[in-house]
C-alpha cells in the first residue's frame, strides 16, 4: 500500500510540476507509461506532460550534483541512484518526442 501511494504522489508531483528529489526521479522513472495510463488515469496529454517534467527534473538533478564536491550527501545520494551516469539520459536530438512513441508502443504493441 505505501509503495503505491508513493507512486501516486510522484506522478502528482510530475503533473504539478513541483520540484521533485533524485530517489522520485528514479520511481518515476520505473514507472511505465501503461501503468500511468491505467493505473493512475493519465491520458496522452498528460502523459507526455509528467515525462517531460520527470526530464527536466532529472537534468536539473544532474546539473546541482555537479556543484556539489564529492564526499557531501548530495553526491552520494545521486550515485547509489544511479543518475550520476548519463544511462538513464535520453541522447537523441528530440528525446521527449522518441521517449513518448517508444512508451506508446511499449503501452500499446499493435499500434
Amino acid at each position: 500500500m505505501a509503495e503505491s501511494t508513493d507512486r501516486e504522489f510522484v506522478v502528482v508531483k510530475a503533473l504539478a510540476q513541483m520540484e521533485m528529489t533524485p530517489k522520485e526521479v528514479a520511481e518515476m522513472m520505473d514507472i511505465t507509461a501503461s501503468e500511468l495510463i491505467v493505473d493512475h488515469g493519465l491520458d496522452d496529454v498528460q502523459l507526455a506532460q509528467a515525462i517531460s517534467w520527470c526530464k527536466s527534473e532529472h537534468y536539473r538533478n544532474r546539473a546541482e550534483r555537479t556543484i556539489h564536491p564529492m564526499g557531501t550527501p548530495e553526491y552520494d545520494d545521486h550515485d547509489e541512484l544511479g543518475l550520476a551516469s548519463d544511462e538513464r539520459t535520453p541522447n537523441k536530438t528530440y528525446p521527449l518526442k522518441e521517449a513518448l512513441s517508444r512508451l506508446l508502443r511499449t503501452a500499446f504493441p499493435g499500434r
